[in-house]
């Protein structure tokens, strides 16, 4: 049955907003975009009539996250995997990269061959959707490993990456790495080569060492700023290399706790939307209560605002995309269809998605989030389908209090 969400204002292409639209779906794909009752609808439409101060946008892409509502993609088992997949879209994500930890080489490939056969029999509807694999780990600086455990990290081994690409059906998009590791520079022209993003960090490279891993081909930054080479004035590091240089798309966490709002800023200033993305980098206790939570074999202690090890390095975040996108509007400049982009469109021209999702457009994958104008999630079309979310469900956006700015040095 085709399905019309009308009167909406819709977030299109190219920074485009058309107010009190229609936006027109048949057999999961967007058919037609105009404005609100301009002609006659498909026969036998289902027509969901919303308030004119709502907001459609692209359905946002994650392309950093570990898990939440207490299951971790480590787990490696499908209903931890389908938990995940039904969470995120109460916060407007309907496509992620399932990130892995730094296990062992059993535990990483135990994890890659669940999300494979996860990705091969799922068929769910109304769930945000498995787009591929964010490596994140082993080939990490041990002085940069953030919660990663040291016993797990090694160099870069291109050998046994085919290997595991070989296990998960090339599933893995993305791979985080250290360059200034022996043999980093040749990984990173390798897995470029099979069209897999490389990207730097939870590195302790200097200004050079970075840019010779962006010449070698690297064109991603994990997380800029944390778990990084910090800066210095004489000695830049990691971070200035990657802001300076237009070849790389950089994540940032705008959680409140992992950057400074003038970090955020910076960047944004730095590298514009065009070059940024958001993501959450979430883990297994987002969603849940505060408390103590296992992860990777440590305990993470769990407050209103931050995940921390025992040591106070930051442990992923309890962030959701929604609220990364609400944080981004109330820190900087940019107007809203901007930072929309940094949560769906580059995500998805960075998959090499784009416009199949990532957009609103005619022909584009009908992935559809529906926003109330405090950007609160109230329903999403996910493969066509429409759900409404209803109070209980709503992850709801906190806006970002610099003079409370959670203070840790740790990542």
């Amino acid at each position: 049955m085709p399905l019309v969400l009308r009167g909406a204002n819709a977030y299109l292409d190219q920074g485009r907003v058309l107010k009190h639209s229609d936006v027109i779906i048949d057999d999961g794909k967007i058919i037609a975009i105009r404005e609100a009752r301009s002609e006659p609808v498909l026969p036998d439409s289902k027509i969901i009539c919303l308030p004119d101060d709502y907001l459609l946008f692209p359905g946002f892409i994650d392309m950093h996250i570990h898990g939440a509502m207490g299951v971790d993609v480590m787990d490696a088992t499908s209903d931890s995997l389908a938990t995940l997949t039904k969470t995120l879209p109460r916060e407007g994500v309907t496509g992620f990269l399932a990130t892995t930890m730094s296990g062992t080489v059993q535990e990483i490939e135990t994890a890659l061959i669940a999300i494979h056969s996860f990705c091969q029999a799922n068929v769910n509807q109304g769930c945000a959707q498995i787009l591929g694999i964010h490596l994140e780990g082993p080939f990490l600086s041990p002085e940069k490993n953030g919660v990663h455990s040291k016993n797990n990290l090694m160099l870069p081994d291109l050998a046994l990456f085919n290997h595991w690409q070989a296990l998960c059906g090339n599933l893995i998009k993305l791979v985080t790495v250290a360059p200034e590791l022996d043999g980093a520079l040749e990984f990173i022209k390798s897995v470029s080569a099979q069209g897999v993003v490389a990207s730097i960090g939870h590195t302790n490279a200097t200004f050079l060492q970075t840019q010779k891993a962006i010449d070698a081909g690297a064109t991603h930054a994990t997380h800029l700023f944390n778990a990084m080479s910090p800066i210095c004035h004489r000695q830049p590091g990691a971070a200035i290399a990657l802001l300076l240089d237009d070849r790389v798309n950089a994540e940032l966490i705008v959680d409140n706790v992992h950057l400074h709002p003038a970090m955020v800023q910076l960047a944004q200033r730095q590298k514009g939307y065009e070059h940024l993305l958001l993501v959450t980098d979430a883990m297994k206790a987002k969603c849940l209560k505060p408390g103590q939570y296992n992860m990777a074999d440590q305990m993470i202690t769990v407050n209103d605002a931050a995940a921390t090890a025992s040591d106070g390095t930051l442990a992923g975040s309890l962030l959701a995309m929604n609220q990364a996108v609400s944080n981004m509007q109330a820190i900087t400049t940019d107007p809203l269809e901007n930072i929309i982009a940094m949560a769906s469109t580059l995500p998805a021209k960075i998959l090499n998605l784009y416009p199949k999702k990532g957009s609103i457009c005619e022909g584009a994958d009908a992935d559809i989030i529906i926003a109330d104008c405090d950007l609160a999630i109230v329903g999403h079309v996910i493969k066509g389908e429409y759900q409404a979310i209803n109070d209980t469900e709503k992850p709801k956006p906190a806006r970002p209090l610099i003079d409370n700015f959670h203070m840790s040095d740790r990542l």
